[in-house]
C-alpha cells in the first residue's frame, strides 16, 4: 500500500509540473503576442524569433499573424521560423492561403514552398488566379519547389501568361518538376501563343532530355523570332557536354598526348 501511495503520489506531482510547464508555455506565447503590437520592429522581429522557439500551434499561428506585419524584415523572420519548425506548420499555412491579407498569403505560399508539403499542391495550384501578382509569383515557385506532376498542366497555362515574371517563373517551376513534364511541354511547342511556344522551349533546354532535340530542331522554323530563339538555345543546351563530360575528354586527350609522348621517346 505505501509503494502504491508513492506511486500515485509521484504521478500526482509529475502531472501538476506538467500543468504548470503548459500554462507557462501558453503565458509566453500571449506575452509575446502583445511584444507583436510594439511600435519598435526590432522588438517585433524578437518576438517572431521567440516564437519560433516555442513550436506549437499557439506559437504557429501567432506568427502566421506576423506574416501581414508592415515591416518586410519581420515578415521575412517569421516565414524562416516557420520554415524551421517544418511540417506540423504545413496545414495552418495552408489555411493561410485563404486570408484576406495578401503579405499572410504571399509568405504563406513561399513557405510552403520551402516545406515541400504536397498536402500544399492543390491549395497552391489554387493561388494561381489569385488576384494579387506577388501571391502568384509565390504560389508558382512554390509549386516548382514541391515538384508534384499534379501542377504541370495549371503551370503552362501560366507560359501566356501577360506578366513577364509570371512566365519566367512557371517554366522555371516546370523545369524543376523535369521529366513528367517533358511530353506535355513538347506538345506545347505547338500552341497558338508565341510566348507559350517559347517558354516551353526554355524549359525543354533547362531539362536537358535528348526527346526533345527533334520537336526542337522542328521549332527552330517557327515563324516567330523569340521561338526560334528560344529552340537554338535549348539545343545548344542540351547538346553541350556536362562538367563531368568536359573532364573525361580532357583526360582522354592527356592520356592521348602522353601516350604519343612516351612512343616517341622510346625511339
Amino acid at each position: 500500500m505505501k509503494n502504491i501511495a508513492k506511486l500515485v503520489a509521484v504521478f500526482l506531482l509529475f502531472s501538476s509540473f506538467l500543468f504548470i510547464l503548459g500554462c507557462s508555455e501558453k503565458e509566453d506565447v500571449k506575452t509575446l503576442r502583445q511584444r507583436l503590437d510594439d511600435e519598435r520592429p526590432y522588438i517585433r522581429w524578437r518576438a517572431a524569433r521567440a516564437l519560433g522557439q516555442i513550436k506549437d500551434i499557439h506559437a504557429i499561428r501567432a506568427l502566421i499573424t506576423v506574416l501581414k506585419d508592415r515591416n518586410l524584415n519581420v515578415r521575412i523572420k517569421a516565414a524562416e521560423e516557420l520554415l524551421k519548425i517544418g511540417k506540423p506548420a504545413a496545414a495552418p499555412l495552408i489555411a493561410a492561403l485563404k486570408g484576406e491579407n495578401p503579405y499572410v498569403r504571399e509568405f504563406a505560399a513561399y513557405t510552403l514552398g520551402e516545406i515541400r508539403d504536397r498536402r500544399a499542391v492543390e491549395p497552391l495550384i489554387v493561388t494561381l488566379n489569385d488576384k494579387n501578382i506577388n501571391v502568384r509569383e509565390a504560389g508558382t515557385r512554390a509549386l516548382g519547389q514541391i515538384r508534384d506532376p499534379r501542377a504541370i498542366m495549371p503551370l503552362i497555362a501560366e507560359l501566356s501568361d501577360k506578366d513577364i515574371n509570371i512566365r519566367k517563373y512557371a517554366t522555371e517551376a516546370l523545369a524543376r518538376i523535369r521529366t513528367p513534364a517533358i511530353d506535355p511541354l513538347i506538345l506545347v511547342l505547338n500552341d497558338k501563343n508565341s510566348y507559350t511556344r517559347a517558354e516551353a522551349a526554355v524549359a525543354l533546354g533547362l531539362i536537358k532530355d535528348s526527346r526533345a532535340v527533334g520537336p526542337l530542331n522542328t521549332a527552330l522554323k517557327d515563324k516567330d523570332r523569340k521561338v526560334r530563339n528560344a529552340a537554338a538555345q535549348a539545343l545548344e543546351r542540351i547538346n553541350r557536354p556536362s562538367p563531368m563530360e568536359k573532364f573525361v575528354s580532357a583526360m582522354r586527350m592527356t592520356n592521348s598526348f602522353f601516350g604519343k609522348l612516351t612512343s616517341w621517346t622510346k625511339k
